[in-house]
């Protein structure tokens, strides 16, 4: 079944990271498990019965600034949560989100996505717009590793990392990929390194630049597109990203070479989503894009699986109200989605659009 809720405020922007907060919100107020993990945007949820009502709550000021731009549980500590924000860092809670403390450490403030180590319960790397940060101290304080990555330019961005992956998982925790991107996408002056993918085999001491994804594939002159999401099979096989503007990629050999994904109907992804329990099953979101001819509604955005490792891929928009308009603002477009972990069969996707925001669960 699918439930919708739709937004009470007209011409008010639902983005995909208050979406992730109302999930957030919706994961505490039925809680009835407590497996959790971090999906896109570093969302957790558990299972919870297809039928069951959904209703939501405030987490809690947690002191990060502006857009909500991840928000992720702990996969051993439940009760501790990690918020990123877009203009005052990160905020950590160990009480379910009933109080929050900031992490120290941090030379940018502007925050991506998280990702937790698989055997170190404390420590977690996020991506922030001054490159790759460490804690190993459960988020209270945290580090930035650059070394291999350009030199900081002033206020602009040189090295972005949107998200960083266990490339080998717990057999080599030191193998890590650091993907150049933003899922904000504010367009920094200067030249940053959009499109880059990072390789470190110190566990982040130090990084090499592994290859540069442009809308055609690897560039040579190392300007490419912002990778707005990265993601990796339950099996580490198959590491995937999305790039803005430019669709789904795909590696099959730790980030070497990448081939593009076929079988959507555009190329503007917002999410690529492995499933946690299944390593051939992975989900690609889409905004809503630009129609054939001037003056026409646009491409309302949707979400397609793939059960073969990213080869073909299907639409899943049974339920889904694909609205269309001229205006971008008024036509569907899909951002937050994350998978249970629990029961991969239940599915959390959110539509900004201004005029039928709204949040959906499949089952």
């Amino acid at each position: 079944m699918t439930v919708e809720i739709q937004g009470s405020r007209r011409g008010i922007i639902l983005s995909a990271i208050i979406a992730a907060m109302f999930i957030a919100a919706g994961f505490w107020a039925s809680r009835r498990t407590s497996t959790v993990t971090s999906a896109s945007f570093g969302i957790a949820l558990p299972d919870a019965p297809p039928a069951a009502p959904l209703s939501w709550r405030p987490l809690g000021e947690p002191g990060s600034g502006g857009a909500m731009t991840a928000f992720a549980f702990d996969p051993r500590k439940p009760e501790r949560l990690f918020v990123a924000g877009d203009m005052l860092g990160i905020g950590v809670s160990n009480d379910n989100g009933k109080t929050y403390g900031g992490g120290f450490g941090l030379p940018s403030f502007e925050i991506a996505d998280f990702t937790f180590h698989p055997t170190n319960a404390e420590t977690v790397w996020a991506g922030t717009m001054s490159g790759p940060a460490l804690s190993t101290d459960g988020g209270q304080t945290w580090k930035v590793l650059r070394s291999g990555f350009p030199e900081t330019n002033g206020g602009m961005y040189s090295a972005p990392v949107e998200k960083i992956l266990f490339v080998e998982g717990a057999t080599n925790p030191a193998h890590l990929l650091a993907f150049g991107g933003s899922s904000r996408r504010w367009n920094s002056p200067g030249e940053p390194a959009w499109g880059a993918v990072w390789e470190s085999t110190s566990g982040g001491e130090s990084w090499t630049r592994l290859v540069t994804l442009g809308a055609s594939g690897a560039v040579a002159n190392g300007k490419g597109r912002n990778i707005v999401s990265a993601s990796q099979s339950s099996d580490g096989d198959i590491l995937y990203a999305g790039l803005d503007g430019a669709g789904v990629w795909r590696s099959g050999d730790s980030g070497k070479t990448w081939a593009k994904a076929t079988g959507f109907p555009h190329d503007n992804v917002e999410r690529v989503v492995a499933d946690p329990k299944n390593p051939r099953t992975v989900y690609a979101v889409f905004d809503n894009a630009p129609p054939a001819r001037s003056g026409e509604p646009r491409l309302p955005g949707g979400i397609y699986k793939s059960v073969d490792g990213g080869t073909t891929w299907r639409g899943i928009v049974k339920g889904l109200n694909l609205h269309a308009n001229p205006d971008p603002n008024f036509t569907a477009r899909f951002k937050a989605f994350c998978v249970s972990p629990a029961n991969t069969n239940v599915l959390f996707v959110s539509d900004s659009s201004w005029n039928k925001s709204a949040i959906y669960r499949s089952a």
